[in-house]
């Protein structure tokens, strides 16, 4: 089943091979046009461009026309110093992607330590600089999710009692689980399943929510594309403009859980 996840996936995989593409034209060019091309254009240039007022036959006798082929000769060159400052451009360029690279991983190691913190807003902001990361640097989004992924694994209570009673039961009589997630958890839920993160992700990490307590949660607009919610208790959960296709949902609780406007395809047999 092509999803639309699948199908922004596999945009953002033409545009990253695209841009590798033009990235080696553009340097294979640029080769052939300093080593082939500018020689060429040095010696046959002038009498090509400006034929009209060159003596070939004169050349010696008067200066004049030896004087216009020097001078488009030296404005030739000139123009391949510019290419050539361009092609240094590019490799700039390149140096800054890696020192680029190494600022991300730094900014990555910096957010995995907010996430270990004792206080709740550290942790939110370790989330939140995962989230920017992500934007700046999208081949980061698939180490960004499985992070995600554990934390809320980690945070979110499981659900208590056989999650596999049947549907609707009551399996607790705690009233301490239904309460809505921790703040920390539901800003990881919504940078998990924000539709412009997970176009990013690779396509063998699946969404992981099962069994866990996710009652109240606020998931509008999630982007639940072959997310496993098997077993979880998604009791009063706002889920308008979710997607849930190919997602499963055996044993899922969605008493009261309020979908209008989404996407319900979950997949057959789950």
């Amino acid at each position: 089943m092509t999803t639309a996840l699948h199908q922004r996936r596999a945009r953002a995989r033409r545009i990253r091979r695209l841009r590798g593409i033009g990235s080696w034209a553009f340097a294979l060019g640029g080769a052939l046009a300093l080593v082939v091309g500018l020689p060429w254009l040095v010696w046959r240039g002038p009498y090509l461009l400006d034929k009209a007022y060159i003596d070939t036959a004169r050349m010696g006798a008067a200066g004049g026309s030896a004087a216009l082929v020097t001078g488009l000769r030296t404005a030739i060159v000139a123009c391949a110093a510019a290419v050539g400052a361009g092609v240094a451009l590019v490799y700039t360029i390149r140096n800054y992607r890696l020192t680029r690279r190494g600022q991300v991983t730094d900014r990555f190691t910096k957010a995995l330590e907010r996430l270990g913190s004792d206080h709740r807003y550290v942790r939110i902001g370790g989330v939140l600089a995962l989230e920017q990361i992500v934007q700046d640097a999208p081949e980061q989004a698939t180490h960004a999710a499985q992070v995600l992924g554990h934390f809320v694994r980690d945070r979110a209570p499981t659900r208590p009692g056989p999650w596999n009673a049947p549907d609707g039961e009551q399996t607790t009589t705690d009233t301490s689980l239904l309460t809505p997630p921790e703040a920390d958890v539901q800003v990881a839920l919504t940078a998990l399943t924000r539709p412009e993160s997970r176009t990013h992700v690779d396509d063998r990490e699946r969404l992981d929510l099962r069994i866990l307590h996710l009652v109240g949660a606020y998931l509008v607009g999630a982007d639940l594309t072959e997310a496993n919610l098997g077993g979880a208790d998604l009791t009063r959960v706002e889920l308008v403009g979710a997607d849930f296709t190919g997602a499963s949902l055996h044993k899922a609780n969605l008493t009261r859980a309020w979908a209008g406007g989404g996407h319900v395809h979950p997949h057959p047999g789950r």
